[in-house]
């Protein structure tokens, strides 16, 4: 009998272990758990001409794996449509002080992790506060939470959940600012299904708010996880002042085909081509 219980302990253990090496296996697929990885070596940049634009992708987290490659394809797209020149990398090393001077506006593009070293840290902030013009999608916010001028004074607001059940909510967001040039063209409102971000404070007190998710739309689906989520006042998509340089960031686009909504493709383009027109010369 004892022998018996034992085959049946033993039996237990090795699924259990099978499981949790699964498991571990999966999230490390996703870009979870692994050990950083800083750029040293910058890579050589074409020739550009301005308006030029920078779409970094470097992760050190988890992977956007949909997301990123549809962003990138769709800001090809704007800037062949609009005669920019653009860059694509995953070379935290390009942000320097040498190469951000070539760019007009610099898009993150649902990076995670801390992806940059102590001196690109500095090049950058020194390129934003300086007249550098910054778009942030979605997983940008999770950045260099260690770093707080980026959270404080880029973002303005602290990341701490995201939708849970289901992930991926149909919710109703609402713009605001309708004379903002980022808004040109856009309705009031539109519907929207996509992982959805809460942060730890509302920024409004400290950011240009464009965007706000309607929580009634959604929040009574998310059950128990719904208290971490709530935030009441939930902006989503905003806009402020960094020294002489302007920092934009949307919270929407977890999924590939949130860059397939029209008016959400618009905004985006909109945005591009405000930064791209705005007259601060970057890094001087």
């Amino acid at each position: 009998m004892k022998k018996w219980i034992k085959r049946i302990a033993l039996s237990l253990l090795a699924i259990a272990l099978l499981g949790a090496g699964s498991t571990y296996l999966w999230l490390r697929s996703m870009g979870l758990y692994r050990t950083p990885v800083y750029d040293t070596q910058a890579p050589a940049l074409p020739d550009l001409k301005h308006p030029a634009v920078l779409v970094f992708t470097k992760t050190n987290g988890y992977i956007h794996a949909q997301a990123i490659p549809a962003v990138n394809t769709l800001f090809q797209e704007l800037a062949r449509e609009h005669g920019y020149s653009i860059y694509t990398t995953d070379n935290g090393a390009v942000i320097n002080a040498r190469d951000l001077k070539q760019f007009d506006v610099v898009i993150w593009n649902n990076n995670t992790g801390d992806v940059l070293t102590a001196d690109q840290q500095q090049a950058f902030q020194s390129w934003l506060e300086h007249g550098g013009k910054w778009l942030g999608l979605h997983g940008a916010s999770g950045d260099h939470f260690q770093w707080r001028w980026f959270v404080d004074e880029v973002i303005g607001a602290t990341f701490n959940a995201h939708t849970m059940t289901p992930p991926h909510p149909r919710a109703k967001l609402v713009f605001e600012q309708r004379n903002h040039p980022a808004l040109a063209g856009l309705p009031e409102s539109f519907w929207l299904t996509d992982e959805l971000y809460s942060f730890s404070t509302p920024p409004r007190a400290k950011v240009s708010v464009l965007a706000t998710l309607d929580e009634n739309t959604y929040m009574n689906d998310q059950g128990w996880f719904a208290d971490s989520l709530r935030m009441g006042d939930h902006p989503i998509i905003w806009w402020r002042r960094v020294g002489r340089g302007i920092a934009v960031y949307s919270g929407i686009g977890h999924r590939a085909e949130t860059y397939t909504i029209p008016e959400y493709r618009r905004f985006l383009d909109n945005t591009l081509q405000w930064l791209a027109a705005e007259t601060a010369t970057p890094g001087e």
